[in-house]
């Protein structure tokens, strides 16, 4: 606690605080502010242990570590211990805390680079299958052009045990004997007709394609990873390539776009050749009909085979990409993913609300969630890196260089007090729109407010200051009745206390005052969008109507917002009925 005197503090350098954000610098906080509303409800927070470390393994969901048999709390302090600051370790390397089924993989620790990790380890896990089983077909495919080309070429030699063998294919040659084949051939004079020569030109061509498709499988990630600043360290464990870029938006869009002319090829090839191995192919019919296919025509398993592309970026730096790029990417149906690596709200006025954004173009799967909900978070991440549209993700979790401990509170603090909501959309699931829109319940924790989770971190701390007991509090309001009021008067304060019992004042500022406010409006919004009443709400009969009414009202709203032109089109249609 500072050490400012009651005298020191007037009313003028209050009100100059709060409207100001500067000044009163004797009575900045230079520790953590200790909430007296928080004395019963922290001891409740999940504890860190509970969740991380995080193991995770190839063909294995990360899952935590002290679900495992043989794993208590004390190895699991004792591995977070070990870690130290790392986000991630083998799993060898721990060894000796660890029970059965432990012996490979990776932990994941709670740390700034733990929502990279884990979108890649849950990425991995539900593409690899995809990619081997496309890749066995692309095989199976080629070596069956590969025996149609081999069977023609010997056509047209004189019969001999070895033209015989040449002729049988790989599979046919365990069970037939050539030599004997040979003799019947040559005593009955038979020849195989050698194929037509434009057939064989199509078949070294799709050949041709599929060699060069399985070549690639070769040196292909899983996902290409691109981002303008530095990676986090350890995403190439989990098959991702890190692609830095100025500009990652443009460059994963232009990337994806050629890999998917690339993949429509590939698709035709391996649609040909199905065809040809059947001696099927009718160029008439088929040919044009090849010829419009192209990557959305694929199978799910298709397009799950090729390695994703992903952009992740911090909200600053998302932040400058032009909303025409935004829109376009949104209803492009292009399955590229973005994963937002946020610290809990955006205070920040050039970073836009990402997830109301994102939902309100419809199309694309949307996900924000936290480290400190790992139930939610894992839930979230299956469904989003299975999703073949685009998405985004914005994920929070501890800002660099933060004490774990003291990190993992704020963080779930944030997602407890709804100043960073949580909540998925998916457009692609079947029914209603409560199926498609889940909102994260507070339960238990619903008293909680937006200020109280700010007024504890230190990313806030400036906004802050600490009024001793004996200083007049004339002019000052107390938080809860401060945001009931419409146009509050007088300087609104969260008591606080120094843990010997005194009951401090933490004052704040006008600009927190707004952000506190407005993260309230962003739950209210939320919670119509999710047909739920808002917190400390017993709406009933007309008022639940209303309610209802209102959702969708407000999603009629947010889908104008996301086409323009169609609420110009409204606007217009409006002002003739006017007249």
């Amino acid at each position: 606690m500072p050490t400012t005197s009651a005298e020191e503090i007037t009313r003028e350098e209050l009100r100059a605080f709060h409207f100001s954000g500067s000044g009163l610098e004797r009575a900045r906080p230079t520790e953590k502010i200790r909430l007296a509303g928080l004395d019963g409800i922290l001891p409740e927070v999940p504890r860190l242990e509970a969740a991380y470390p995080l193991y995770a393994a190839p063909n294995q969901l990360p899952r935590p570590l002290i679900e495992f048999p043989g794993v208590d709390e004390a190895a699991v302090r004792a591995v977070i211990a070990l870690m130290g600051d790392r986000p991630l370790i083998a799993a060898a390397e721990a060894r000796g805390h660890m029970g059965r089924g432990v012996e490979e993989g990776w932990l994941i620790g709670f740390h700034p680079d733990a929502r990279a990790l884990l979108y890649c380890a849950f990425l991995a896990f539900a593409r690899r299958g995809a990619q081997k089983a496309f890749s066995a077909e692309v095989k199976r495919c080629a070596a069956g052009l590969e025996d149609l080309l081999a069977i023609d070429r010997v056509s047209r030699l004189p019969h001999s045990a070895d033209t015989v063998a040449a002729s049988l294919g790989t599979a046919a040659r365990r069970f037939l004997a050539a030599s004997a084949l040979a003799g019947i051939f040559e005593r009955h004079g038979g020849r195989h007709a050698a194929m037509d020569p434009a057939r064989r030109e199509r078949c070294e061509s799709i050949l041709e394609v599929l060699r060069k498709a399985l070549d690639d499988q070769q040196r292909d990630p899983l996902l290409w990873l691109f981002h303008s600043d530095e990676a986090p360290a350890g995403v190439a464990e989990f098959g991702a390539r890190s692609c830095r870029h100025e500009d990652s938006w443009a460059a994963a869009i232009q990337f994806c776009e050629q890999r998917l002319a690339q993949f429509t090829g590939i698709l035709r090839a391996v649609r040909a050749a199905r065809l040809e191995i059947e001696s099927a192919f009718d160029p008439e019919v088929h040919s044009p009909l090849l010829d419009r296919l192209d990557w959305r025509s694929a199978e799910p398993e298709e397009l799950a085979a090729l390695p994703a592309v992903a952009i992740m970026e911090r909200p600053a730096q998302l932040a400058r990409v032009p909303m025409a790029s935004f829109t376009r990417l949104m209803r492009s149906g292009l399955p590229v993913q973005m994963v937002v690596l946020s610290s809990g709200p955006f205070a920040d006025a050039d970073a836009p609300d990402f997830g109301f954004v994102a939902m309100a173009h419809r199309a694309a799967f949307v996900l924000q969630s936290s480290l400190a909900r790992w139930d939610h978070l894992a839930a979230g991440l299956v469904e989003m890196t299975r999703a073949l549209r685009p998405a985004m993700a914005i994920l929070s979790g501890p800002a660099a260089g933060e004490i774990p401990v003291d990190a993992w509170v704020e963080t779930a603090l944030y997602d407890l007090s709804r100043a960073f909501p949580l909540y998925r959309y998916d457009p692609g699931r079947e029914g209603e729109w409560a199926e498609r829109f889940q909102w994260f319940d507070a339960g238990v924790y619903s008293e909680l407010r937006a200020i109280q989770a700010v007024a504890i971190s230190k990313r806030f701390r400036d906004h802050f200051r600490l009024i001793p007991p004996s200083a007049p509090d004339q002019g000052q309001i107390e938080a809860a009745e401060y945001f009931k009021c419409g146009a509050p008067e007088g300087v609104p304060f969260v008591p606080a206390g120094d843990g010997e019992g005194n009951r401090w004042r933490a004052v704040f500022t006008r600009e927190l005052a707004d952000f506190c406010r407005d993260r309230g409006r962003a739950v209210e919004m939320l919670s119509r969008l999710a047909f739920v009443p808002a917190a400390n709400s017993t709406a009933t009969g007309f008022e639940a109507a209303r309610q209802e009414g209102a959702a969708e009202a407000y999603a009629v709203v947010m889908g104008l917002l996301a086409d323009p032109e169609k609420l110009v089109a409204n606007a217009r249609g409006n002002s003739r009925a006017g007249s």
